[in-house]
């Protein structure tokens, strides 16, 4: 299942977690030894009651004695079977939180955890407790963004290259698997590599829902082992990216893994294969229900291994619409905000009488032009829409005041009549169009004012828009328009 978490929540916490011990290790000292291993008993009953005392007291700040005494407790009740890497990885935030409660240098300390196996570290945990009174801890649910963090803000060094033996759970601590040698002399390395590339923390909005490049790695694991602990060497080279979103509006709207694609800085297009939970899991697409957060990794077979993100960009396009970027490095691309047309002065114009076409009445209709938006996205028949590449929406509101008096004919001002599409046509550059939405039909009573919510097309290069009435001569307003290109344009 996706994960339902907040994620722009998780992955503060988890940094705010990474600096909290941080911050223990640098500051702080205590006169009396801990002696954690004799309490050890009293903090947990098991490993993951251990494990969760860890992360609420690093979460909360708690004192760098109690820091110490938690993470000795998860160290002395680890399973007997857990793997060297997740030993490693425990006796290093052990050592340093002791070192910081006794007030010792802890930077070596920092740096063996900094640079652990985060990605199968979080894999063993939620294999080891899988229960949800464990995986809302921090601990959990963000060990990987924690340490990617970590290691990309150059704590105990930059990220590198970890070569994996494909040997047993306990081999793979970091150690370089053998080469081979073809016969055409081309050397070919026959270990795991797995490389972290950090979180890039970039981000767009697409069809009221913003995504987040997360977390991301490159691995040559086979695709069903990827978030296994210990998996074996695949064929393929996989480029993995954790995918935030949001949704900013009460809406139900789904994304198919297929829908998401990577962009090399060549210009070569990568479709995702699938997606998949933090446990390996495949799943079919990312729904929204509401307004909530939710994530998921998408996995991207890529020709060659991925070693930096300098130049990749995460694209996101369903059928003909207006495709969305997220570059992996660098600044975000800026959500097409709306363009906002200035006001205009309204007319007046006719329509006939719906009920009594047989007297020859003629109604009059004063409009007058509320708002006017140019915009990429727009929501009408109760459903969200994105434009094509090279059109954009225009959406504008008018009140339709019915002013038919007797003055026109004394039958004729009792009666209501209908403003319908014909009454509000569009000339974009001279070339007339009817709305692509009208709303409901509805009958507007004399003296009576009734708002209106018109939707159309047009065309991204127009440069005048004119709003006009029955009649070519009933303008409403005019505006001058010069719109951007888009990116996918």
């Amino acid at each position: 299942m996706v994960s339902q978490s907040n994620p722009q929540t998780s992955r503060l916490l988890t940094i705010v977690a990474g600096i909290a011990l941080l911050a223990s290790a640098c500051g702080g000292s205590s006169t009396d030894q801990v002696t954690a291993e004799a309490d050890s008993a009293g903090v947990a009953r098991s490993f993951c009651e251990a494990v969760a005392d860890l992360g609420a007291s690093i979460q909360n700040s708690a004192p760098a004695a109690e820091q110490a005494s938690a993470a000795a407790a998860a160290v002395e009740l680890m399973p007997a079977d857990a793997p060297g890497f997740a030993r490693s990885y425990f006796d290093a935030i052990a050592a340093a939180t002791g070192q910081s409660a006794d007030g010792a240098d802890a930077s070596a300390a920092e740096a063996a955890w900094a640079n652990g196996e985060h990605l199968q570290v979080a894999t063993f945990l939620g294999g080891e407790c899988p229960g949800d009174e464990y995986a809302s801890v921090p601990t959990f649910q963000g060990m990987v963004a924690m340490g990617q963090t970590m290691q990309s803000d150059g704590v105990g060094g930059s990220a590198t290259a970890t070569t994996i033996a494909s040997g047993s759970a306990d081999d793979a601590t970091g150690t370089t698997a053998p080469a081979t040698t073809t016969s055409g002399g081309d050397e070919t390395a026959t270990g795991l590599n797995t490389v972290e590339l950090g979180d890039p923390g970039t981000r767009t909005v697409y069809n009221m829902t913003e995504f987040v490049a997360g977390p991301a790695f490159a691995t040559n694991a086979t695709i069903d082992e990827i978030f296994d602990a210990a998996p074996s060497v695949g064929n393929q080279n996989w480029l993995v990216i954790e995918i935030l979103g949001e949704t900013q509006a009460n809406i139900q709207t789904s994304y198919a893994s297929g829908l998401f694609s990577v962009i090399s800085p060549d210009g070569q297009r990568f479709t995702a294969d699938q997606f998949s939970d933090s446990f390996g899991e495949a799943e079919f697409s990312l729904n929204f229900n509401g307004i909530e957060n939710q994530s998921t990794f998408a996995l991207f077979e890529t020709p060659e291994f991925v070693t930096d993100l300098e130049g990749w960009q995460l694209q996101i396009l369903v059928g003909e619409e207006l495709p969305a970027f997220v570059p992996l490095t660098g600044e975000s691309i800026p959500p097409v905000e709306p363009i906002v047309l200035g006001p205009v002065d309204g007319a007046s114009t006719t329509g006939d009488n719906v009920y009594n076409d047989n007297l020859g009445c003629v109604t009059v209709f004063d409009v007058d032009v509320i708002s006017a938006v140019v915009s990429v996205e727009t929501a009408y028949q109760n459903r969200l829409f994105r434009s094509r590449a090279g059109e954009r929406f225009l959406t504008v509101e008018v009140d339709v005041t019915n002013i038919t008096d007797e003055s026109i004919d004394d039958l004729c001002d009792e009666i209501g009549a209908s403003f319908e599409q014909p009454n509000l046509r569009l000339s974009a550059d001279g070339r007339r169009q009817g709305p692509t939405d009208f709303g409901d039909l509805r009958v507007v009573d004399p003296g009576a004012t009734v708002a209106y919510v018109v939707t159309y097309v047009i065309s991204a290069d127009a440069t005048e828009l004119s709003l006009l009435g029955t009649e070519d001569s009933d303008v409403f307003g005019t505006w001058q328009i010069d719109l951007p290109t888009l990116p996918g344009e």
